[in-house]
């Protein structure tokens, strides 16, 4: 499950194989806290989080835009 600010975004629980899964969410620019629930159950492992906007493409979310808070 993936949790922006705390407001649930995106729910993919429960055990089954790779499967895609999405969620929409508005934000303003700044930081935002970022909170992802994952468990592999059976049959490997797959997990990607990506993000899309107005003018911007599907991508995938880059280390380089998370943070540890302090």
């Amino acid at each position: 499950m993936l949790y922006i600010d705390g407001e649930q975004i995106v729910d993919n629980d429960g055990g089954h194989s790779g499967r895609r899964a999405e969620g929409k969410v508005a934000l303003e620019k700044g930081l935002h806290e970022l909170r992802l629930l994952y468990f592999e159950d059976y049959m490997g492992q797959e997990l990607e989080v990506g993000y899309s906007g107005r003018n911007i493409e599907e991508t995938v979310l880059p280390d380089t835009m998370l943070f540890l808070p302090d």
